[in-house]
């Protein structure tokens, strides 16, 4: 009777661990990444996302597929949409501008929007 209390117990506390364990270590898959662009490489499909927090920042590397939203929201409120490659070919992709990368939950990049209103939620997370 003991053993099995004993086994129970401890099969508690591994399943409350993994649990636990579940919720820590970052974004979800699927989640948004706000940042600013490190660096694009157009040609290759790649844009590098710098995520800046109290804790330092961290570069986060993403390839954008050839049916990847592409959506850029320019200073003025006017918003351009493009696909893939030739999303990040445009003049407002470039280091430094703001920057929200969607992934699905296998890590595939869904969407990348460039501008707007991310810039005021990346500076929250600073």
């Amino acid at each position: 009777m003991f053993r099995m209390i004993l086994c129970v117990a401890v099969a508690s506390f591994v399943c409350a661990d993994v649990a636990l364990a579940k919720g820590k270590g970052g974004k979800k898959a699927g989640g948004p990444v706000i940042g600013t662009v490190g660096s694009v490489d157009a040609a290759a499909g790649s844009v590098t996302v710098t995520v800046t927090t109290k804790k330092g920042s961290k570069d986060n590397a993403f390839t954008v597929a050839d049916t990847t939203a592409v959506v850029i929201t320019n200073a003025d409120a006017t918003t351009k949409q493009l696909k893939g490659k030739d999303g990040l070919k445009d003049a407002a992709v470039k280091a430094g501008a703001s920057i929200q990368v969607t992934c699905d939950t296998t890590g595939a990049v869904t969407e990348v929007a460039v501008g707007g209103t991310y810039a005021k939620q990346h500076k929250k997370n600073k």
